[in-house]
């Protein structure tokens, strides 16, 4: 009876309908992951005269359930737009669907190559109708004959598709999957007698996966309209298993689109999409939870018709244990870059709207003749994240990819490094990084130091715990010197430059180092002695430690917490907390700290375990007394005399 079913799907599959047939084709829903700007393409080699090249993208049989008995009608791509690109230069160009992308094709047509406009979309009408069954994962695509390779990508890669768009290798006889990085411009257009009335697809989710309770957190969404009525107004709902834990209803009029020039979205038509902001979501109760994100409501009053595909699952772990997230903010720069000063300016204004203390930043300087400032490593990591300096000034966030919410990479492909013209100005980028400050960090991190200035030596220890019920795997910690200003030449600016937090050298890999894990808690030493050049007052110590699927997966990083201390700030040896020989009495009273063992005139300085001076005084006798209230709860070291003594409020 197995068989018989499939069979009978199979047929179903490869069911065509006469255009000429009677089919409602008022009410329609373009399924598309690609905005209608064709910007970018998949490569322009003109060094053959004609390559037979491919590209597709895939609707899960999930996603086509909600268009079961209706069909296919219409089909259109976007080719890439160059000036030695023609109708000409095409010698055919066909569509065609596959239930595999080396399978036999179940329907194709050909398009009049004379008909061809590069830049835009070119749309073929179906001369038979193609039906869909939904009992099978549908592949949509088109292959072109053509000098170079028009390929036509998204431009601003916004509305990603979660299943991968695909180009065959053309040096090869393989497909090439291409998952949340940018997306081939295919679109489809669906009609007929039974269309739903409302479906809002959730393409994407960002937000954090670990919060505290006593926390707000943001997510991002990106949603599109894929039916011919116009939408205006959604509630976005969280729920942490069946308990609905938000509720924001989303009037299109306060979403803004767009990067340059953001303008509010109003109306979300038929094929289009949006980036949606949501904050102030929260949850009351300790666990790891699979938390379910999604659209209800619609217009008010209207129903989803497909419920699977407008929500994202999300595991998010909520513990009191976890503390607050550093960000590991890195800029990749060029002195040849004449936008880049003001991409630093742009920077510099973000991290100290949001809290320096939030943020650690790193500059890699690779190319543009810039070998004073350039390390190896930053060369390794802009060969491996795709930095590529023509797009300079980029940046990327605890080396997250953020293209499946609608941030640009700076190569209009894979990989976490964007261009800070491209993700917009001040307020966008400003919320991205909002939402990924807000984020927990499950790694309770810390380093401690000792340098000798005349031998130059610097000497690391990092420790780590994973709080709460977080567990890890291919932990990596990061350890990098950086150094503020820097003179030196750079384009579009007069005189001599001051380059910041420009890195000087790596104690690991640009990509860490490997760490063992011993219940749940690690450490690891690393040495290395600074060059002469290096000014030790102007200089910092930087370190992360995040996760790393595989150093061949671009987007296998995630930074869980970072740290950032200057070198010649902390006054003491960082590795001998509480002195030897000590004569200090110190004990804690509510919110006062009492020190005896002193004399009147010393000088009482309280520091943070990064070295930070907190609060400082002078004695009056041989006992003091210290206000703590105004500290907030951690450890800290009292100084005094050359004695230390660590205590905890």
């Amino acid at each position: 009876m197995r068989k018989t079913i499939l069979f009978v799907a199979l047929l179903c599959g490869v069911l065509l309908v006469s255009a000429q047939n009677t089919i409602d084709t008022t009410n329609q829903a373009i399924l598309k992951y690609c905005s209608d700007e064709i910007l970018s393409a998949a490569g322009n080699d003109k060094s053959q005269v004609e390559y037979a090249q491919s590209a597709a993208i895939k609707f899960t049989s999930s996603q086509l359930r909600l268009y079961k008995g209706n069909y296919v009608v219409k089909m259109a791509v976007g080719l890439a737009k160059d000036k030695e690109w023609t109708p000409e230069s095409v010698s055919s160009l066909k569509f065609w669907i596959r239930k595999t992308l080396k399978g036999d094709n179940l329907w194709e047509q050909d398009y009049d190559v004379e008909k061809i406009v590069f830049g835009e979309w070119n749309e073929l009408v179906f001369d038979e109708f193609f039906s869909i069954d939904a009992f099978s994962d549908l592949y949509f695509g088109y292959t072109i004959n053509c000098g170079g390779l028009p390929i036509g990508g998204d431009g601003n890669n916004l509305s990603p598709n979660s299943n991968a768009t695909y180009i065959y290798d053309v040096d090869g006889d393989k497909w090439i999957s291409y998952k949340n990085c940018g997306n081939w411009s295919i679109r489809i257009t669906i009609s007929g007698d039974n269309m739903p009335s409302y479906n809002l697809a959730m393409n994407a989710l960002r937000t954090v996966e670990f919060a505290r309770t006593d926390s707000k957190f943001d997510a991002i969404a990106n949603i599109s309209n894929t039916t011919d009525k116009e939408v205006t107004s959604f509630d976005f709902v969280v729920y942490k298993g069946a308990e609905d834990v938000y509720r924001k209803t989303v009037l299109l009029s306060d979403v803004m689109n767009g990067a340059e020039k953001p303008q509010p979205v109003n109306v979300l038509k038929n094929g289009e999409s949006a980036n949606v902001f949501i904050e102030g979501i929260q949850f009351a109760e300790e666990g790891v939870y699979d938390v379910t994100y999604t659209i209800e409501n619609i217009n008010g009053n209207d129903k989803d018709d497909n419920e699977v595909d407008s929500k994202i699952v999300k595991q998010t772990y909520v513990s009191n244990e976890f503390e607050n997230k550093v960000v590991m903010l890195e800029m990749f720069s060029g002195t040849m870059c004449s936008n880049c000063p003001a991409g630093h300016n742009y920077l510099h204004h973000a991290i100290d709207e949001l809290g320096v203390e939030n943020y650690v930043w790193a500059i890699h300087h690779a190319g543009y003749n810039a070998s004073e400032l350039t390390v190896d490593e930053s060369s390794n990591a802009v060969a491996f994240y795709g930095a590529s300096m023509t797009y300079a000034p980029g940046v990327m966030l605890d080396r997250i990819n953020l293209l499946n919410v609608g941030v640009t990479s700076s190569n209009g492909a894979d990989g976490p490094v964007f261009s800070v013209n491209e993700v917009g100005k001040r307020k966008a980028l400003e919320s991205y990084m909002t939402l990924i400050q807000k984020n927990m960090s499950p790694v309770a991190l810390d380093v401690y130091f000792t340098l000798n200035e005349a031998t130059r030596e610097l000497e690391v220890t990092v420790e780590g715990e994973l709080l709460g019920d977080f567990t890890a795997q291919n932990l990596r910690v990061g350890v990098i010197t950086i150094e503020d200003s820097i003179k030196g030449t750079q384009a579009g600016v007069s005189g001599k430059y001051k380059h910041t937090h420009i890195i000087r050298s790596f104690m690991t890999s640009a990509f860490g180092e490997t760490v063992t894990l011993s219940d749940g808690a690690f450490y690891k030493d690393f040495s290395q002695t600074l060059k002469d050049k290096f000014v030790l007052d102007n200089m910092r110590l930087a370190v992360w430690v995040g996760r790393n699927a595989s150093e061949a997966n671009i987007n296998g990083f995630e930074i869980y917490q970072a740290y950032e201390v200057k070198l010649t700030d902390r006054p003491y040896t960082a590795v001998e907390f509480v002195s030897d020989d000590t004569q200090l009495v110190v004990y804690q009273e509510g919110e006062y700290l009492y020190v005896k063992g002193i004399a009147g005139g010393d000088v009482l300085s309280v520091y943070t375990m990064e070295g930070k001076l907190a609060m400082q005084q002078t004695a009056d006798a041989d006992a003091a007394q210290i206000d703590l209230s105004g500290l907030t709860k951690g450890a800290y070291l009292l100084q005094t005399n050359g004695s230390y003594v660590k205590f905890v409020k």
